[in-house]
């Protein structure tokens, strides 16, 4: 089958657009003193288990982002809504921070020292339960939620269809 012919049924698949933060304290890195921060749009992401609730997100391997998950054993996946359409494009490039913004936005340490940003409908915060490397371009990250925030009960996650962003296939 054609590649062009596959790559454009798989864009047909239905997914949300995400933003996903990782931290590592800077305290225990040997290469920096200042806390080593990580952010980034992604579009795969899915719940895989109620019992434990375990979440899975797909991050590219060579990026900063699959780099700080592994170091930090933590991730926090933010839900996006139509309001937070403008966040899509600022978090698609590396991750620029200081000591309580990324990419211009504050954020607070969470529960596992994951970076949870004020924007967004809602967020997942995770403790790595698995990491496994895949055949192709991304790594798939398995947390385990350990906290949650719901900030607009009836918001409307926005899907990847709905923006300018584009990715897969």
């Amino acid at each position: 089958m054609a590649n062009d012919v596959i790559s454009a049924t798989l864009q047909k698949l239905n997914y949300g657009i995400y933003i996903v933060t990782s931290l590592k304290d800077g305290e225990a890195l040997t290469t920096r003193n200042s806390d080593w921060v990580s952010a980034s749009t992604i579009s795969w992401a899915s719940q895989l288990s109620c019992e434990p609730n375990l979440l899975g997100v797909a991050v590219q391997k060579d990026s900063n982002l699959s780099e700080t998950i592994q170091r930090s054993q933590n991730f926090a996946l933010h839900i996006l809504s139509e309001q937070d359409r403008g966040l899509v494009k600022e978090f698609t490039g590396p991750a620029d921070f200081d000591e309580d913004q990324v990419n211009g936005h504050s954020y607070e340490k969470g529960q596992t020292g994951a970076p949870i940003l004020k924007e967004g409908l809602g967020v997942l915060e995770c403790k790595l339960n698995n990491a496994i490397t895949l055949d192709g371009d991304h790594m798939l990250f398995i947390g385990e939620v350990v906290n949650a925030q719901l900030r607009q009960p009836n918001a409307t996650s926005i899907a990847i269809e709905e923006t300018a962003f584009e990715y897969g296939g």
